[in-house]
C-alpha cells in the first residue's frame, strides 16, 4: 500500500514566491538603476521629496535656457556698445592730433575716417541675434536704421542731412553772410544789432563787457537785442577792449575782442583811434564788420552745421525732423515740421517714452527680472552719430581764407562732444549699465547650477538604488532561494515508505 507524499506546508511555498517577487525586483534595479517603477513604489517622505525637487529642476532648468538666450544678445549688445566707445575715443584723439590737409581738397584724413566709422556704427546698429535685431527697441523685427548713403545723401525726394545742413547754414548766416545781425554806423555810434527779435536763426547777442570810458557802451537791450558803442570825449585809450559774447545755434558760446590801437597797422580784431569820436566809430565799425564776418565764417558755421545734425538726429517716425521753412532759406523766420515724403528717418526703430532697457526683458529666477533692450535712438549712440556724421559731411574749400578757421571750430566742438561732458550720456555709460545687468545674469547662472546640482543629488538619493547592495542582496537572495528549493525538493520526494 502506497503512502501519498507529504504536502507542502502553505507558509513555505509563500515565503518561496516572496523570494521570486524579491529576486525579481532585485534584478530590475540592478538593470534600470532605480528603486522604483513609479513614485507610488517609494515611501512617503522620499515620494515627496523627489517630486518637491523634480519641480525645482524643471523650473531652474527653464531659467537656465532663458539665461543661454539672453546671454547671447547680452555679449554680442555689450560688446557692440564697447565698441561705439572705442570710436568714440578714437575719433576724439584722432581730430585734436590732426592739422588741416586737405587730401582731395575738400577732406582732411581723419573726416576720411570718421565717414568709416559712421559705416561700421551703422552696420553694427543693424545687428541682429537669432533675428532679433538688438537696437531697435520694442520693434524687434526689422532695421532699426537706415543706410549712410540715405542718411547724408538723401533718397530721392527724401532730403538727407547735407540738405538739411545746406538749409541751415543759409539761414544761420542769413542774406548778408553776417549771421543775422546787422551792424549800423550813425555819426559816432556804433549799433550791433540782431536782425529782429524772436529770429530762431544766427548768432544771438548774449552779452558785452568792456573797458572803454564810462558810458559809452551800453546792452543788451530792446527788441530785437542791439548793443551801442557811442564814441565820445575821451576817447578809448590804446589797448582798451570791448568784448562781446554771441550765442550760437549749437548752445555754444563765442566770444569777439575788439581792441583799440593809438597807431597802425591795425591786425584782426583792432582797430584804429581817430583823430575824433566820428573818426574812431567809422575805424571802429570797418573793423567790426569784418571780425563779426570772419567769426560767421568760421564759427557760427560749424555751430550752424552741428545744430543741423543735431535736429536730423532728433527725428523719428513719429516725430520727423524740424526743417528750415523756405525757399529761400537765407531770410526764412522759422522751422517748419518735416515729414517721412520729405525728409529721410534715420532711425525706424521703436521711439516709445519707454526707457530703452525695458524694451527686452527676461525672467531668470522667481524673484529676478533683468531688463536688457537697447536703441539706436539713445542720447549716447546718438551723440556719437551726430559728431561722425558731421565730419563725414562737411567739405572745405582750400582757396577760402576762413577754412582753416571753420576747420578747427568745427573739430573743437566735435571733439569736446566726444569727450561725454558730465551729465552727458555716453557708450561707455551703457556699457556699464549692461555690464552691471550681465553680472546679474553671471551671479544668478552660478546659483542655479549649484541649486540644480543639489536637487540632483536629493533625487538620486531617493530614487538610484545602490547597485552593490542590490547585487549582494541578490547573491544571498539566490542562495537562500537554492537552499529552500532543495529543502522543498525532498520534502515532495518524502513516501512513508521511505520514512519508515
Amino acid at each position: 500500500m502506497a503512502i501519498s507524499p507529504l504536502n507542502l506546508s502553505s507558509s513555505l511555498v509563500q515565503n518561496l514566491t516572496n523570494s521570486r517577487f524579491q529576486l525579481q525586483d532585485l534584478q530590475r534595479q540592478l538593470g534600470t538603476g532605480k528603486i522604483a517603477q513609479t513614485y507610488g513604489g517609494l515611501d512617503g517622505t522620499a515620494r515627496l521629496t523627489v517630486l518637491s525637487m523634480r519641480a525645482e529642476t524643471s523650473s531652474i532648468s527653464g531659467y537656465q535656457r532663458a539665461i543661454q538666450n539672453v546671454d547671447v544678445q547680452l555679449q554680442v549688445t555689450l560688446q557692440t556698445v564697447q565698441r561705439f566707445a572705442d570710436v568714440s575715443s578714437f575719433t576724439k584723439t584722432d581730430f585734436f592730433n590732426s592739422s588741416f590737409d586737405l587730401v582731395d581738397g575738400k577732406q582732411t584724413i581723419p573726416q576720411r575716417t570718421a565717414q568709416t566709422s559712421l559705416d561700421e556704427v551703422f552696420a553694427l546698429l543693424n545687428s541682429d541675434v537669432n533675428g532679433r535685431f538688438i537696437f531697435a527697441g520694442l520693434d524687434s523685427g526689422s532695421k532699426p536704421v537706415e543706410t549712410v548713403e540715405k542718411v547724408l545723401n538723401g533718397d530721392g525726394a527724401k532730403a538727407g542731412l547735407k540738405q538739411l545742413i545746406s538749409e541751415r547754414r543759409s539761414a544761420d548766416l542769413g542774406t548778408s553772410g553776417r549771421g543775422r545781425v546787422d551792424i549800423i554806423l550813425a555819426g559816432s555810434t556804433v549799433a550791433l544789432s540782431e536782425e529782429s527779435a524772436g529770429l530762431p536763426f544766427g548768432m544771438k547777442l548774449a552779452g558785452v563787457s568792456n573797458d572803454f570810458p564810462p558810458g559809452q557802451v551800453t546792452g543788451p537791450t530792446g527788441a530785437p537785442q542791439t548793443i551801442s558803442v557811442a564814441f565820445g570825449t575821451p576817447l578809448p585809450a590804446d589797448g582798451d577792449k570791448i568784448t562781446y559774447t554771441f550765442d550760437l545755434p549749437d548752445g555754444s558760446q563765442e566770444s569777439l575782442v575788439m581792441t583799440a590801437r593809438a597807431a597802425g597797422p591795425v591786425g584782426d580784431g583792432e582797430f584804429l583811434i581817430g583823430a575824433n569820436a566820428t573818426a574812431t566809430a567809422t575805424n571802429f565799425e570797418a573793423a567790426l564788420g569784418t571780425a563779426v564776418d570772419k567769426l560767421a565764417a568760421s564759427s557760427l558755421e560749424a555751430s550752424s552745421v552741428l545744430a543741423a545734425s543735431k535736429g536730423f538726429f532728433a527725428g523719428s517716425n513719429t516725430s520727423p525732423p524740424q526743417r528750415v521753412s523756405g525757399p529761400p532759406f537765407d531770410s526764412a523766420s522759422a522751422f517748419t515740421p518735416g515729414t517721412a515724403a520729405n525728409t529721410v528717418i534715420w532711425y525706424t526703430g521703436d521711439d516709445s517714452s519707454s526707457p530703452p532697457r525695458e524694451s527686452a526683458r527676461a525672467r531668470i529666477d522667481d524673484s529676478i527680472t533683468i531688463n536688457y533692450g537697447t536703441r539706436a535712438d539713445e542720447e549716447g549712440i546718438v551723440n556719437l552719430i551726430e559728431n561722425l556724421a558731421v565730419l563725414a559731411a562737411t567739405n572745405f574749400d582750400e582757396t577760402d581764407p576762413n577754412a582753416r578757421a571753420r576747420y578747427d571750430a568745427l573739430t573743437q566742438r566735435t571733439g569736446q562732444a566726444l569727450g561725454f561732458p558730465a551729465g552727458d550720456q555716453s557708450p561707455a555709460d551703457i556699457a556699464a549699465d549692461l555690464a552691471v545687468t550681465a553680472r546679474t545674469l553671471e551671479l544668478t547662472a552660478e546659483r542655479h547650477t549649484v541649486a540644480l546640482n543639489l536637487a540632483q543629488t536629493l533625487i538620486s538619493e531617493r530614487e538610484d538604488a545602490d547597485l552593490e547592495e542590490v547585487a549582494i542582496k541578490i547573491l544571498s537572495l539566490q542562495t537562500q532561494l537554492q537552499a529552500s528549493l532543495q529543502a522543498t525538493s525532498l520534502i515532495s520526494q518524502l513516501s512513508l515508505v521511505n520514512f519508515i
